[in-house]
C-alpha cells in the first residue's frame, strides 16, 4: 500500500501521561521539533511488516528484564469511505514493574507493507506506567478510488523495545474500505448530481458507468466541433465512458494538432450548483421531453508536470428514471441520459481555460 508525494496526511497525535496530557497536530512530511512525533515521507521506503515480524518482536532495547512494554488497545473505525477520516487509538503500558529505559519508538501502519500513518519516540515508561495516543487520518478521494480495492485493510501498532514477552509487543485491527458501492442511491435528480460530482472527484470509471445512461449524449459547443472536428458535434456512451477510462486512469492527452499532452492526476468540483428547477425540456430543446436543470459549475483537471485545465460556467444536465427495487420497495433510480455544454469558451486564448466539451475532447 503506498500513498502518492502529492497527498496531504494531517494528523493528530495525542499523548496522555501520568499527570498530564499533551496534543501535537502534524502535517506530512515534518516533524514537531520537540515533540517526538514523526511522520514519514509518503513517497519513502520503509520495511514491510508482517505479521511474522510483529509475533518475533521489533525490539531494540534491553534484551530481558522486569519491564514488559505491551500494547494494550487499539482500535479504528472498522468502516471508512474515500473522504472520510479514519480514526485510530492506542494504548502502550508497561505491565512490568521496573522502568523500560528508552529511547523506543511506538507506531501504526498497514499491516504486509512499509506505510506508517505516524510514529512517537519515547523516553522511557514507568512500571505500571501507560500512555494512548489518537491518529486521524483524512483519506484520499482520489487516490484511494483509483489504487485501493474495496475489501478489508489490517492495521498495527507496535513498538521496538525488546523484552522478554514478545507477543504482547502488538496489536491488530482491521479496517473496511468502501468505495463505488457506498454511493447513496441515487433516487432524486439532486442525488444523482452529488453522487456524479463524488465519482467525478474520486476518477472512478467502473462506478461513473453505472451513473451514466445508455441513451447518453453530450451536446458540444461550436468550439469544441471546430478544433476537434473528428469528434462531432455530440458525444455518444461509448465517447464518454471512453474518455472517462482514458482521463481517469492518467492515460495522456492529445491536443487538436494531435500532440501529446500531460495525463490528468486529480479532479476537483470546488462548484456544481443548481441554477433551476428540474423539469421537462421543451420540444425543440436539443434533447427534448426529458428532466434537466441549469447548474453553475467549476471542474479543475489537475495535470501532472503541467497547467491545470479549469471549466467555468453553465451546463444544463439531463437525467432520467426507471424503477427499482431497493431496500425492498421500489424507488426511482437516476441516470444521466445528457449535457448540453455553455462553458466558458476560451480554448484558444489560453492553456488553462477550457470549456467543458474541449477538456473531454483532448482525452479522446
Amino acid at each position: 500500500m503506498k500513498l502518492h508525494a502529492s497527498i496531504t496526511v494531517i494528523l493528530t497525535i495525542s499523548l496522555v501521561l501520568a499527570g498530564g496530557c499533551s496534543r501535537d497536530t502534524v502535517t506530512a512530511p515534518d516533524a514537531v521539533p520537540g515533540t517526538g512525533v514523526q511522520v514519514p515521507d509518503a513517497a519513502s521506503s520503509a520495511p514491510v511488516i508482517t505479521l511474522e515480524g510483529l509475533k518475533s518482536g521489533q525490539g531494540r532495547g534491553q534484551v530481558a528484564g522486569i519491564a514488559d512494554v505491551a500494547v494494550t488497545d487499539f482500535t479504528g473505525t472498522p468502516v471508512v469511505h474515500p473522504g472520510d477520516v479514519l480514526t485510530l487509538q492506542a494504548t502502550v503500558a508497561n505491565l512490568g514493574s521496573e522502568m523500560a529505559d528508552g529511547p523506543f519508538d511506538v507506531w501504526v501502519g498497514v499491516l504486509n507493507t512499509g506505510f506508517t500513518f505516524g510514529r512517537v519516540t519515547l523516553d522511557g515508561l514507568a512500571g505500571g506506567d501507560s500512555r494512548s495516543g489518537t491518529i486521524d487520518f483524512d483519506v484520499p478521494v482520489a487516490e484511494f478510488a483509483k489504487s485501493y480495492a474495496p475489501g478489508t485493510y489490517t492495521l498495527y501498532c507496535t513498538h521496538d523495545f525488546m523484552d522478554a514477552d514478545p507477543s504482547n509487543n502488538y496489536m491488530l485491527s482491521e479496517v473496511e474500505l468502501v468505495t463505488g458501492a457506498s454511493l447513496p442511491f441515487p433516487d432524486t435528480p439532486d442525488q444523482l448530481m452529488a453522487n456524479f460530482k463524488t465519482v467525478y472527484e474520486a476518477m472512478d470509471s467502473d462506478v461513473y458507468r453505472d451513473l451514466i445512461h445508455p441513451d447518453f449524449m453530450m451536446i458540444l459547443e461550436p468550439s469544441t466541433i471546430q478544433d476537434f472536428p473528428e469528434v462531432g458535434e455530440t458525444l455518444d456512451f461509448d465517447e464518454e465512458m471512453g474518455i472517462a477510462g482514458n482521463m481517469f486512469s492518467g492515460a495522456p492527452g492529445h491536443d487538436p494538432e494531435g500532440f501529446i499532452t500531460a495525463p490528468v492526476s486529480s479532479i476537483a468540483v470546488p462548484d456544481l450548483e443548481r441554477l433551476s428547477v428540474w423539469e421537462i425540456s421543451p420540444a425543440n430543446d436539443p434533447i427534448p421531453n426529458t428532466r434537466s436543470a441549469l447548474f453553475q459549475v467549476r471542474i479543475e483537471f489537475n495535470r501532472t508536470g503541467d497547467t491545470t485545465l479549469r471549466v467555468t460556467g453553465q451546463v444544463k444536465f439531463y437525467v432520467t428514471a426507471r424503477d427499482s427495487l431497493y431496500q425492498g420497495e421500489v424507488r426511482p433510480y437516476y441516470q444521466m441520459v445528457g449535457q448540453s455544454d455553455y462553458t466558458n469558451d476560451t480554448f484558444l486564448k489560453s492553456n488553462e481555460d477550457v470549456c467543458f466539451g474541449s477538456a473531454k475532447a483532448l482525452y479522446r
